[in-house]
């Protein structure tokens, strides 16, 4: 079976360790599968995704910047990866250029989806799970992570991540295929949890997987 699942949230919301969680769980049920991550997944959009968290640009830049690395990467990754029939897993896809570019920086919502369309194409994710959590706790998070890399966002404040969490759980309100989960809790637990809604929205539970 191949399918397209989505995590987004806030940064230190837990995302880059959940996907590690849920890939190894449904490759242990026998399920292939593709993990990756935006802006990013090819050697080229990995260059995109420096300039874009080293640099602080205009929301339009970025969002032209960003549309060209997630065309590279449906095109290289994630297309060939469903075709080869992958559960195909990605660290942020559109919903988050809707949050950051969108809710968080002023850019016009219905331009974002007008050039991120043509970036897409007709890839759509099949599920897209919001790890929700409050800014305070997703900072303290980010303060006690030792080594993290920095980059611009980091310098945003309460207030900014504050918009952010509020424009995902928005988006999850209005877009298609989004499942909230409390991303405020055990990491096993967690991972628990979003194994169970993604085994539940690809009817996996019934399903004999080789």
């Amino acid at each position: 079976m191949h399918a397209f699942i989505v995590f987004e949230g806030i940064d230190c919301c837990g995302k880059s360790t959940q996907i590690q969680h849920l890939k190894k769980r449904l490759e242990n049920d026998g399920i292939s599968v593709l993990a990756t991550r935006e802006p990013g997944g090819t050697p080229l959009a990995e260059k995109i995704r420096t300039l874009i968290l080293e640099e602080s640009l205009d929301p339009m830049t970025e969002l032209l910047l960003l549309s060209a690395a997630r065309h590279e990467h449906v095109q290289k990754v994630i297309s060939p990866a469903l075709q080869q029939g992958k559960i195909t897993i990605c660290d942020r896809f559109y919903g988050s250029t809707l949050a950051y570019q969108c809710y968080g920086k002023g850019l016009d919502p219905q331009i974002a989806m007008q050039v991120t369309n043509i970036a897409i194409g007709p890839v759509r994710p099949t599920l897209t799970i919001l790890l929700d959590i409050m800014p305070e706790v997703a900072q303290a998070r980010k303060a006690n992570r030792a080594g993290d890399d920095n980059n611009h966002y980091d310098d945003k404040g309460l207030t900014f991540y504050t918009t952010l969490r509020a424009a995902f759980v928005e988006i999850a309100k209005t877009e298609e295929n989004w499942s909230v989960v409390n991303a405020d809790q055990n990491e096993d637990f967690l991972a628990n949890e979003v194994y169970e809604v993604v085994r539940k929205r690809l009817h996996l539970n019934n399903m004999e997987v080789l």
